[in-house]
Parts: structure tokens; sequence; C-alpha cells
């Protein structure tokens, strides 16, 4: 059993996607599974592939906080206790560094704490005090981990990530580290790139996400054509 992860927006969501489908499709079967693992929940990250064919066994959803079968079935979620999450929620909401935290549940977002907190997404106004009030958010609430992105400061569960989570499939499947393929372009795909010996990150990934990576391709085609 060979597994292929990789990572969605700016690596299999390209201009090429269409393509990339039809090149993933043409080589998945009973022995190669396909995995697409993303920071978007998954009604997001479903606008995008439903109606497209596209031949994955797993979804991998929330940087890793939930896992999907094929048939979407929910096979793990990793959530924020409730306490822990509105402790947090509050912090953000009196910090001005970040504007508007929202409570993401992996089916939507909203400001109700009614269903479980898979994650919490808030719009940062000055980076670089983001980044400190990350830091403390960190430092007192040891059950949670983050990052911020082009857009959002993320804050989930650190009980798992993408790498942990593609672990996970790897033991299900009883598939060797070395015959788990994996590709990211992003800060929060360091996890899934530092996890595996078979690490690529595509030519526009991180500058940190490239160092850390075994091989470096252009794009998702070069990434399946050396691995298959």
């Amino acid at each position: 059993m060979k597994i292929i992860a990789t990572d969605f927006d700016k690596t299999f969501f390209t201009e090429d996607y269409l393509y990339n489908i039809k090149l993933i499709n043409q080589i998945v079967n009973d022995e190669i599974c396909f995995v697409i693992v993303t920071g978007r929940n998954i009604t997001h990250l479903l606008k995008d592939i439903k109606g497209y064919h596209i031949k994955y066994q797993y979804l991998i959803c929330n940087d890793g906080r939930v896992i999907y079968d094929r048939n979407l079935k929910c096979l793990n979620r990793f959530d924020i206790k409730k306490e822990v999450a509105m402790g947090i929620f509050n912090l953000l909401k009196e910090d001005n560094s970040v504007l508007d935290p929202i409570i993401d549940t992996t089916y939507e977002l909203t400001y109700s704490f009614k269903s479980p907190v898979n994650a919490i997404i808030v719009r940062p106004t000055d980076r670089e005090k983001a980044q400190i009030l990350l830091n403390n958010i960190s430092k007192c609430y040891s059950e949670v981990t983050g990052y911020i992105s082009d857009n959002w400061l993320n804050i989930a569960s650190s009980a798992s990530s993408k790498g942990m989570a593609v672990k996970l499939l790897g033991e299900k499947l009883q598939c060797n580290t070395d015959d788990i393929y994996v590709i990211g372009d992003g800060i929060n795909d360091i996890s899934l790139i530092s996890s595996f010996p078979n690490s690529y990150a595509v030519a526009n990934a991180d500058i940190k996400l490239k160092e850390l990576s075994k091989f470096v391709v252009n794009d998702f085609a070069q990434f399946l054509d050396k691995i298959v």
C-alpha cells in the first residue's frame, strides 16, 4: 500500500486543477490511497471538490483535526474543550491586534458554543502583535497550538496536526512510513513535511517548508511523475 497525501490550496488546487485530477485518477487503485489534507473545513472543501469525481479515499480537514472517509463519515476529530475555547475567545475579543474571532465547527463558522469547537479563527490587524498574542495563548493553554496564515490567525487542538493525521491513516492502513508520499506549500504543511522521509514542496512554497522537505518540484504533476 502506498499513500499519496497532498495539501489542497496552491498545491493540488491550482490553475492546473483539472489536469491534476486527471493525473491522480489515472493512478489510484487498490494499492494507492489518495488523501487530501487541508486547512479548510469540510464545508469549504466540498465547494471545490464536489462534482469533480476525484478518487480520494480520505479527506483530512482543519489542519489534521478532522478525518473523513470517502463517504464523508467522520473517523476522528480533535476538538478544543469548551471551557478552553471560551477562555481563548474572550482573550481574542479583548485584544486590538485581531478582529472578529469565529468558531469553526468544521461544518460551519459560528459565534455559538452550542456545537463542538474544532478551531478558532480570527483576522489579525497587526501581524507582529498578533503573533505575540498567539504565543501568550499557547503558554496559557497547552491544549492548543496555532499559526498565522495569509489572512487568518488559526488556533486548534495540539492533539493532532496534518502530519499526525496522515500517520493515523498510515497505521490504519498498515502502511510503512517509507510508502507515504506528501507534498505541500505553506506554513501549515510543516508537520506534514517533517513527519515523512518522502516529503516534497512545490516551487512556490514557503521558504521554511522548502528547507524541511527532501525534494522541491515545480508542481503536483512533477511530484506524481517522481513517485509513481
